[in-house]
């Protein structure tokens, strides 16, 4: 059986929940978008409207047999993924062959399947056909982040086309890359280079240990701001405040890293002020070789303070700074409390669980354990609250304590901790 390196980071922020929670939850229904009006404004002109929820775009895509769902559009991804298999029969695809998929995590690797002639249109008038792979196994996505995700999608999207991403506005526009537009001065023109059907610029991080020149993904899977790999440890000073972040469960296990702030990232002549940066450690990569010929990612955490246009075939990507954002603060995970969501059939809605809890946090030592239900955050109920909701309400840096009240078992317990605001 052949061994496929899926160089994928999206899904490092969300298979930890098979294994937290599992699918028992998960109802067996297809959630497709509710109707053609989701497509309404999706022309030449206004472009394709996507959903960003906490930072991943989940586009709109209209399968052959004309269900309309969402996949994470990630520029990590070289060949289509489905990461729910139920969706398959109904697409009347042929599994021809097997093969291990490995990516970030030092466990075994997965079961993965290829099929061809997969049939797509996203927005109105851009039609593919071409293999797809399939997982083996369902990874609910939809737990982590809100809406019915059922794949990831990245380079079929951008090596043809001329792609817009406008954060602010919540779509892109694809273009032809024959005659790209002509950008006004106020966006700036970046070389990139395309290695394996991914893009990748040059960039320069700031640092309490100093200054460097790195080669970077632009990575629209990434949800923070700023992956290093480990072999880029210089730039993270020992006196440094730290925090040793669970980033989640990547294909193959546990992904670990150290969280940090920098001074300064210098982009298109830009200086993004104290943006955080995830180091990654050594064991979470043992299974992949893309730091061989990179330094790291930037992610949507970064990529949202600007309106950028990325070319594959000219080889080019442009930035226009949105100076509101620039003056935005980064924030973290200071709880240190991971969640999921998933569909409860006894009162048919769903509900919050918590997932994982940052070892060592308070939140830890208050005795909250992963698997908690959440009864409500900050006196705030959590039943129908969303999941940005929650994080926004465990995570206000305006106030460090936190108290939070959940059932366990038959039990409802209050705790109370506070959350680390000192990156």
């Amino acid at each position: 059986m052949k061994v496929f390196s899926l160089l994928n980071r999206s899904l490092i922020a969300f298979i930890f929940v098979l294994i937290c929670i599992g699918n028992e939850a998960k109802g067996q229904t297809i959630k497709v978008i509710n109707s053609r009006s989701d497509f309404k404004d999706e022309t030449k002109f206004n472009g394709i409207d996507v959903k960003i929820i906490n930072n991943t775009i989940l586009l709109p895509v209209t399968l052959s047999n004309g269900f309309q769902v969402y996949f994470i559009l990630d520029t990590g991804v070289s060949t289509p993924i489905i990461t729910d298999p139920i969706i398959t029969p109904f697409l009347n695809l042929e599994l021809i062959r097997s093969f291990e998929v490995t990516g970030y995590g030092a466990d075994e690797p997965l079961l993965a399947h290829v099929a061809e002639d997969l049939e797509y249109t996203v927005g109105p008038e851009h039609h593919f056909k071409e293999p797809v792979i399939v997982l083996d196994q369902a990874i609910d996505l939809q737990g982590i982040i809100g809406e019915p995700v059922y794949g990831l999608i990245g380079a079929s999207i951008f090596k043809n086309n001329h792609v817009v991403i406008d954060f602010a506005r919540s779509k892109i526009h694809l273009k032809s890359s024959e005659n790209p537009p002509r950008y006004p001065k106020r966006y700036k023109k970046l070389e990139l280079d395309v290695i394996a059907e991914k893009p990748f610029i040059n960039t320069e991080v700031s640092t309490q240990a100093g200054t460097d020149s790195l080669l970077m993904l632009i990575d629209t899977g990434f949800t923070g701001s700023i992956n290093l790999y480990p072999h880029k440890g210089e730039l993270l000073d020992s006196a440094q405040q730290t925090i040793e972040n669970y980033i989640g469960i990547g294909l193959n296990g546990v992904v670990q890293s150290t969280l940090f702030r920098s001074e300064h990232i210098n982009l298109a002549s830009t200086k993004v002020k104290e943006p955080l940066i995830h180091l990654m450690d050594e064991e979470s990569l043992v299974n992949t070789t893309i730091s061989n010929y990179s330094d790291g990612s930037l992610g949507n955490e970064i990529l949202r303070r600007f309106r950028i246009a990325i070319d594959y075939t000219n080889e080019a990507i442009w930035l226009k700074p949105r100076r509101s954002r620039l003056r935005e603060d980064f924030h973290y995970n200071a709880s240190g409390i991971r969640l999921v969501q998933v569909y409860d059939e006894e009162i048919d809605q769903d509900v919050i669980f918590i997932a994982t809890i940052r070892e060592g946090s308070t939140a830890e030592e208050s005795g909250l354990l992963p698997l908690d239900k959440v009864v409500t955050i900050a006196g705030k109920k959590a039943d129908k609250m969303s999941l940005k909701k929650a994080y926004q309400l465990l995570n206000d840096f305006g106030d460090p304590k936190r108290r939070i009240t959940i059932k366990r078992e038959d039990e409802i317990l209050s705790f109370t901790f506070t959350i680390n605001t000192n990156i």
